[in-house]
């Protein structure tokens, strides 16, 4: 992570995708929420892929950088099939905890659904899982990801980059 200027820029790198092939995948998440799931967030790669939050819920930056280094740097949620952890995110609420279920779908994609409640977070989150999963391949969504993931490079060495980035409701995102 130490060659992304994220931290400094405070944004989030995502991953870059096809217009219809990022759509496609957010109406995937969209259409798979449970009643007490907060945020649904796709990443490769350490990369953001999608995330679907409710309207009035922001999930900053650095609550998001928290999240990612948390998953990718814990072996144990790569070698489990699925897991769920309480998780404090301290810019949404510093007094409580949301409950995190994390997945793998690939060993470069993984899924994070983050739940309001701790009532059968690993049944409902498994259950998001598998329609979001069967869903992702019936429509090539892991194939076009797969395909970005290899053509993405943020190498920023000596070559000068640009990196755009879009301040939509105060959550900025490199793209």
């Amino acid at each position: 992570m130490d060659r992304y200027p994220s931290f400094i820029l405070n944004t989030i790198n995502c991953l870059r995708l096809p217009r219809v092939a990022r759509a496609t995948i957010g109406n995937i998440l969209l259409n798979q929420r449970e009643k007490d799931l907060f945020y649904a967030i796709l990443l490769a790669n350490q990369q953001m892929v999608h995330i679907v939050r409710p309207k009035k819920h922001i999930l900053y930056p650095p609550d998001l950088h928290l999240i990612m280094n948390f998953v990718n740097s814990s072996d144990s949620f790569r070698s489990s099939d699925e897991a769920w952890t309480p998780y404090c995110l301290p810019n949404f609420n510093s007094k409580g905890f949301l409950h995190l279920y994390v997945c793998y779908l690939t060993p470069e994609l993984c899924l994070l659904l983050v739940f309001s409640k701790a009532d059968n977070v690993y049944i409902k989150g498994h259950k998001c899982k598998e329609q979001i999963l069967a869903e992702l391949k019936a429509n090539s969504c892991i194939e076009a990801i797969n395909s970005s993931i290899k053509q993405n490079n943020y190498d920023l060495g000596t070559e000068h980059t640009s990196l755009p980035f879009n301040a939509d409701c105060y959550l900025p995102f490199c793209m």
